[in-house]
């Protein structure tokens, strides 16, 4: 079948799962599509077949559980995808690139290389009759405009003839769904990015010839200052930790304010603590200085800054924790426990690429794919009712209204809560709750099938 055709043929599915549609089961069923589409062109052998179950996971919890968070996983796990078809060996930054240039240029670029092909092939009968049928279309649309001016009676005609069956916006998505679905049956790779990312490795290039006496007392004068500079570094965040052991082990330190200002200081610690580190071990580590002997002692030093970076990250883990125990979760929280664990990801790469004289692009495209990684997991949980529900059951008294600021998939837990304290809560509180959970549930009723998320099977009980 003409690949055009086919990409008709899918717009259509495509505007009948997502015309006047929220998202829920209709992206779980575009990503099966996609992936079949995309296996099918794709030989057996160089199927991503990891990036290919992330992929269609991502498209499962939107239909658990719908938010911002699970459509931005959705489409960087397609755009990944797509650049992974292309080569397996690609870095997941360069995956992602390929994948967006791929979904929004194929057309384009296939046009012009088919134009520029020698000889180029015959049109088949039916891309004759398609194009004879749209030009016919454009021009019968002009020449009734010019007729209807011309003659009232004609024009009358016209009127009669109700054509408000044809919506603009279900032309418009019909459209791009057949822009998609020809960009994935007919894909462009960009192959200067994807020969250039598998040119450049991991690995420091090693010298291929001995250093001359004169470089080697150059890199040694360089080991010594870089050591001076790790070292009072080290001594530093060495003092820090001890002062802020000190004050965890604070039995009086219990008030939301200090805990908030607490977890706080320990972050933007972090954060400057790693942009140090990762900038003085590239700067030092460059080159010809992981390759000489007098270098251990650096190598020690940055062994132990790392180190003190993974105790700072313990600390404000703690922190955070015990923050959480006493106030609940808050999106906030929940986002420095990620950031934290970001942290120990760019940490434990930093080691690897002192100690196995890994260059700059080892780091991107590891901290890149670990990245990728968190995406997918923390999408796979429904933070909103998992804040719910604990906060409900461990906070005595929980912010029932940050509670209600959040998806309303959680209506049911407090609409429970709200029955069992309802001395806990204000009259306006309640109202707001029963009122906010009865409009929840007339709109998992009034949704179509194309709609439908898991609550809708198992009515959020």
């Amino acid at each position: 079948m003409n690949t055009h055709l086919k990409s008709i043929l899918l717009a259509l599915v495509f505007s009948l799962l997502f015309f006047a549609k929220d998202l829920g089961l209709n992206l779980f069923i575009l990503s099966l599509l996609i992936s079949f589409i995309l296996v099918m062109n794709t030989l057996k052998n160089k199927i991503p077949w990891l990036f290919l179950s992330a992929f269609i996971l991502s498209g499962l919890f939107v239909f658990i559980h719908p938010s911002s968070l699970t459509s931005f996983a959705y489409f960087v796990a397609l755009f990944i995808l797509i650049g992974k078809t292309a080569s397996q060996k690609i870095a997941t930054p360069i995956a992602g690139l390929v994948g967006l240039i791929s979904i929004t240029s194929a057309s384009i670029v296939n046009t012009i290389h088919s134009e520029k092909s020698i000889p180029r092939k015959k049109n088949t009968t039916l891309i004759l009759y398609g194009k004879g049928i749209v030009i016919a279309l454009v021009f019968v649309f002009l020449f009734t405009t010019l007729y209807s001016k011309a003659n009232p009676i004609f024009n009358e005609l016209l009127h009669k003839i109700n054509l408000s069956f044809i919506s603009i916006n279900w032309l418009l998505l019909t459209a791009l769904g057949y822009f998609i679905f020809l960009h994935l049956l007919r894909p462009y790779h960009s192959h200067i990015l994807i020969e250039k990312d598998l040119e450049l490795g991991d690995d420091l290039p090693k010298p291929k010839t001995t250093f001359s006496a004169v470089l080697i007392k150059k890199l040694g004068n360089e080991v010594t200052i870089a050591s001076i500079v790790l070292g009072a570094l080290n001594l530093l965040l060495l003092v820090f930790l001890v002062t802020d052991i000190i004050y965890l082990s604070n039995p009086n330190v219990t008030s939301e304010s200090q805990y908030s200002q607490s977890v706080h200081q320990g972050v933007y610690a972090l954060l400057v603590s790693i942009i140090c580190a990762i900038a003085v071990i590239l700067y030092y580590f460059r080159g010809n200085l992981n390759f000489i002997i007098k270098n251990k002692s650096l190598k020690s030093l940055s062994f132990l800054w790392i180190a003190l970076n993974l105790v700072l990250t313990t600390t404000t883990f703690y922190k955070n924790y015990t923050y959480v125990s006493e106030l609940g979760f808050t999106y906030k929280r929940i986002g420095v426990f990620i950031y934290l664990l970001l942290i120990i990801g760019g940490l434990l790469t930093v080691g690897i690429k002192i100690s196995k004289q890994k260059n700059f692009l080892f780091l991107l495209r590891s901290n890149t794919t670990i990245a990728f990684a968190i995406l997918i997991f923390s999408s796979a949980i429904p933070w909103d009712r998992f804040i719910t529900t604990f906060n409900l059951a461990h906070i005595e008294n929980p912010d029932v209204n940050y509670l209600m600021s959040l998806d309303s998939s959680n209506s049911t837990y407090l609409l429970k809560y709200a029955t069992k304290n309802a001395n806990k809560l204000t009259p306006t509180e309640n109202d707001r709750i029963l009122k906010r959970t009865n409009r929840y549930t007339n709109d998992l009723k009034a949704r179509v099938w194309q709609e439908y998320t898991i609550n809708n099977f198992i009515k959020n009980n």
